[in-house]
């Protein structure tokens, strides 16, 4: 489908609306089930347009100055008319299908200026960058922090350059550096280390070929490890780097002014609890016993 054959759908969608709307009859419970699930399409593709005009800002250097006030404005618009709307599909969905209607429904747009959006990105850069670069005794944390490192400036920064453009929830920016440690971690504990590492160069040199169209944020891998983590998915090793790397400086991605896209510092102790709770149990922290330290080879 291309951007013409979309534009015509769309007009199909809105003629069969208006007719609906016209008729004014009553409706069946099925039917108002349909209709909540267009009506929650079109709010998400009301956020993704809007959300593609607005990332331009996010390429590098780019900036709003010379861009046509009129995709501006109409970014501005698409907002707020995409807020109220969601507004009214929660209240639709409480009044038709909570089985409390005394609950309250609460929304929090939660939706970030494109300024902040840019902030957040560069000043994970920052950090990321100066904790690659930081001095430990643990060569296995330094070598995850060059590769977390690495697949940032190439995603966000040089790929820009080369490849088409991608577009991705910046909320999903502290899950992508977790899976990457419970990766990273995973194949040092199988002592795969090698192909892995093999493999994720391969896939970030695909990022600046100008012939390739990968727009996605993680190699797949990764990306199912996150989505579907099991208990094999964890160990003391990841919790361990996962300190080890706070205490270097990711700390500094836990302030407030990065919004909710923000670092958690027991992230994945915690996920190791809901899911892995013997890993857990049995953890200490790294200043307290180096021997576990170099039982799980991250020194």
């Amino acid at each position: 489908m291309d951007i013409h054959s979309a534009e015509a759908h769309m007009e199909k969608v809105l003629q069969y609306l208006e007719q609906m709307h016209d008729n004014n009859s009553s409706l069946y419970f099925k039917t108002r089930e349909k209709l909540k699930n267009i009506s929650n399409d079109l709010f998400k593709g009301l956020k993704l347009v809007s959300e593609i005009l607005e990332e331009d800002s996010l390429v590098v250097e780019a900036e709003f100055e010379g861009t046509d006030e009129s995709i501006i404005s109409s970014v501005k618009s698409m907002k707020e008319q995409s807020e109220e709307i969601s507004q009214v599909i929660d209240r639709v969905d409480n009044f038709v299908y909570s089985p409390h209607p005394e609950a309250k429904v609460t929304y929090d747009p939660g939706k970030l200026s494109a300024k902040k959006r840019k902030h957040i990105v560069y000043a994970y850069g920052q950090v990321l960058k100066k904790v690659a670069g930081a001095s430990t005794p643990y060569k296995s944390v330094k070598d995850c922090a060059a590769l977390i490192w690495r697949w940032y400036d190439t995603r966000f920064f040089l790929s820009s350059q080369t490849c088409p453009r991608f577009h991705y929830n910046i909320r999903n920016i502290p899950e992508c550096i977790k899976w990457i440690v419970l990766a990273y971690s995973k194949h040092l504990s199988d002592h795969t280390l090698d192909s892995f590492l093999s493999d994720f160069d391969i896939w970030l040199s695909s990022l600046v070929s100008p012939k390739a169209g990968n727009n996605y944020l993680l190699p797949y891998e990764i990306f199912k490890i996150g989505r579907e983590t099991t208990v094999s998915d964890i160990s003391q090793a990841s919790i361990m780097i996962w300190d080890i790397l706070f205490d270097l400086g990711y700390s500094d991605l836990s302030k407030d002014d990065l919004a909710d896209v923000k670092l958690q510092s027991e992230t994945i102790y915690n996920l190791a609890v809901k899911i892995a709770p013997d890993v857990a149990d049995n953890y200490v922290y790294y200043e307290d016993d180096d021997s576990l330290l170099r039982s799980l080879e991250v020194s």
